[in-house]
């Protein structure tokens, strides 16, 4: 296949013997991006759909402004819908950030470069978004804030839980730009640029440093939700405090892969007489937190 094509596979290509590793990742190191087809069924993602929607009109207050008037989400697009920190607003989230198919490629992907490539990983973030009608195309962007990185510090993982279309706003990615020593400039059309269509339950795998961007949609679109597992290396920082945001009633179902990704073994001592690593061998529990309702 060509340097610029996107690899894309099956999620029952994975189970298979034999399969090529090196193969996927030479083409994820080349392009930035892999797509996995076929991860989740549609009853699956119509449940998690249904249960973003509940979540989002739960909170829809917290995430909403006024600019002039009109109701903004807190992108500053027109009646777009986002969640962060889905971990804690449902326990059911938390197989997404340690599914077995991509969690496992992720590993392998962020793992390249360090001390045997064996290197521990996070998430940064869990969140879910659905972009509203009629919006113009995203400004393209870099998620890692790095450039020229060969090997990844952010691989991203996008579930497609509604099918992602041109029509419906659809991720627009700049194949290869990982490893462009620049960021993209303002409303510029690059000619590696490519809106990646998938299937409903879809996993695209990509780059952090990959230049990305949703593209316009169409009039009246109701919804187009896609959930969002961003990793890093160990020592990267999470978007958010899951020591001081994670219920402990939820913090109690995680099983420890999942505690080791929300980064609860992670936490740097207090002095050099308490600790000398940033790596713990037990998981610390979080501070005790209630939701806002």
């Amino acid at each position: 296949m060509k340097k610029s094509e996107i690899l894309r596979l099956k999620a029952r290509d994975l189970k298979k013997r034999g399969i090529n590793i090196k193969k996927i990742t030479k083409c994820f190191n080349n392009t930035g991006i892999i797509i996995i087809e076929n991860i989740l069924n549609k009853n699956k993602c119509d449940f998690y759909i249904n249960l973003l929607e509940k979540i989002y009109l739960k909170y829809r207050r917290f995430n909403l402004k006024k600019n002039k008037g009109k109701i903004l989400s807190h992108s500053g697009s027109y009646a777009s819908k986002s969640l962060f920190n889905l971990h804690n607003k449902d326990v059911r989230f938390l197989k997404f950030i340690d599914h077995p198919i991509t969690t496992r490629l992720v590993t392998l992907f962020l793992q390249q470069g360090s001390y045997k490539n064996s290197d521990d990983i996070i998430c940064q973030q869990i969140a879910a978004r659905s972009p509203a009608s009629q919006t113009k195309n995203q400004q393209l962007h870099n998620d890692a804030r790095i450039v020229g990185s060969f090997f990844p510090l952010v691989v991203q993982v996008m579930w497609a839980l509604d099918p992602f279309t041109k029509s419906n706003g659809a991720t627009r990615f700049v194949i290869g730009s990982h490893r462009f020593m620049k960021f993209p400039q303002n409303g510029k059309v690059y000619k590696e640029e490519k809106v990646v269509e998938v299937p409903t339950g879809s996993a695209i795998i990509f780059n952090g440093s990959l230049w990305h961007g949703s593209s316009k949609t169409k009039k009246n679109l109701t919804r187009r939700w896609g959930l969002i597992c961003r990793y890093a290396r160990w020592f990267c920082k999470p978007s958010f405090d899951f020591q001081k945001n994670t219920p402990r009633s939820i913090y109690n179902k995680m099983n420890k892969t999942q505690r080791d990704l929300l980064g609860f073994r992670f936490n740097p001592p207090k002095d050099e007489f308490t600790g000398d690593s940033a790596k713990q061998k037990k998981h610390q529990k979080p501070e005790n937190y209630t939701r806002p309702v």
